[in-house]
């Protein structure tokens, strides 16, 4: 069973694995909870929204449920796309954006202004994502996966960029954000868990490592973007610089 309490902390929900989510009164704990009926699996995550007025519950059924929580008969939205059971449902900081992680190796970013809730799927993990969780800024995402990675997503920018961070050495389970933003903290399998810095602009990132990704270019990449020869530099024309962040928080390419 997994609970949650909304930000009111007024009311909190427990999710089971009998299909079902259900409401309780913390003012008034005599009072029977509200059922939450519809999913056709176990029910493996919820999220309240930060204002509290909506409800968000992720199932083995392979969809996510929007609940709202205004009405005396909360009613819901479903939102379909992933293709396995989905193991997590985190609120954009505002509200208006529902990540989801699934066993089918990605993350869906959901539009939740949009007349009917849109997704973008988030891909690069190869084994399921387990956990998200946005920045205080909700400029940034991290998710983590059984492929003993954490990924960075940036949706400042006009297009999504990820970075790949390394150091687990077993499935990645959970992660959360510092209050203040600039560290995260994962927890894994490998029966450790790590503390990262945080970039909170990607430029910054991006002017760190700099240096490091233009030596993994090889000559004819290098003249292609009118950079000078470096000594030592890989002569294969197919190669591809791949930016990794170390667990000490510094980028490096390979």
């Amino acid at each position: 069973m997994r609970s949650h309490s909304a930000p009111t902390a007024r009311v909190s929900q427990t999710a089971s694995d009998d299909h079902t989510v259900r409401l309780w009164d913390l003012k008034n704990t005599s009072q029977a909870a509200r059922v939450l009926q519809g999913h056709r699996g176990p029910v493996s995550s919820v999220a309240f929204s930060p204002d509290g007025r909506r409800l968000a519950t992720a199932s083995w059924d392979q969809t996510v449920r929007l609940w709202d929580l205004t009405t005396a008969q909360p009613t819901w939205t479903e939102l379909r796309g992933h293709n396995g059971a989905v193991n997590s449902v985190t609120f954009s900081p505002d509200g208006r954006r529902l990540v989801t992680t699934s066993h089918d190796q990605t993350a869906r970013l959901w539009d939740l202004g949009a007349r009917e809730p849109t997704s973008v799927v988030l891909r690069g993990h190869t084994d399921s994502v387990n956990a998200a969780a946005f920045s205080p800024d909700g400029r940034h995402l991290i998710t983590v996966s059984s492929d003993h990675n954490a990924r960075l997503w940036d949706f400042s920018g006009d297009e999504l960029a990820s970075f790949v961070l390394e150091g687990h050495s077993r499935p990645v389970t959970s992660v959360a954000f510092a209050p203040d933003g600039r560290h995260f903290a994962t927890s894994s399998w490998d029966k450790t868990a790590r503390i990262w810095v945080h970039y909170p602009a990607l430029s910054d990132l991006i002017a760190a490592v700099l240096d490091r990704s233009q030596r993994c270019l090889s000559a004819a990449q290098r003249a292609t973007f009118g950079l000078s020869p470096l000594p030592g530099a890989p002569d294969d024309p197919e190669r591809v610089p791949r930016l990794v962040v170390g667990s000490d928080g510094r980028p490096k390419c390979e």
